[in-house]
């Protein structure tokens, strides 16, 4: 079950319907948003301003080890107060990593897998309802053209 609102946000809608409600309200219709809870607690701040998460590869080291999660607005809020603008612009690059996963998705497109994010293959291909020559067939009763000479009908 995806929690994340990034991924939700760009999930297919099959499996945003099938998410229960932070909430526990009814299901979604097709045209509504998928609620996002924002809570961020004195604690979380505290949490954000860390200054060893926000350093590029300790930062990653450092939340795996301890098991703690910043949330992305924080880890980009971080970036920008602990290594100004170029620290927000590679925080936020290194969410856009983190979140959609381009090395994994490539490696599954390489090995044949299916992606994960987008919408499963469907179980059988679609079926034509005829087959080229009863299309072209009917195609020739309709325009009233005659099939040529020694041409099967």
């Amino acid at each position: 079950m995806l929690t994340d609102p990034l991924r939700l946000s760009i999930a297919p809608p099959h499996v945003w319907q099938e998410t229960p409600m932070p909430d526990g309200g009814p299901p979604l219709a097709e045209d509504a948003a998928m609620p996002i809870a924002g809570r961020l607690t004195f604690r979380d701040v505290l949490r954000g301003l860390n200054p060893l998460h926000h350093l590029p590869v300790l930062g990653s080291i450092y939340r795996g080890a301890t098991g703690e999660e910043v949330p992305a607005p924080m880890r980009v809020l971080g970036g920008a107060l602990f290594g100004g603008p170029i620290g927000m612009l590679i925080a936020a690059a290194t969410l856009a990593v983190e979140q959609f996963q381009p090395v994994q998705r490539l490696r599954l497109s390489l090995e044949g897998r299916p992606d994960p994010f987008l919408d499963p293959p469907p179980a059988d291909p679609p079926r034509l309802a005829a087959t080229p020559a009863e299309a072209l067939a009917a195609y020739r009763r309709w325009t009233g053209v005659p099939p040529p000479p020694g041409a099967v009908a």
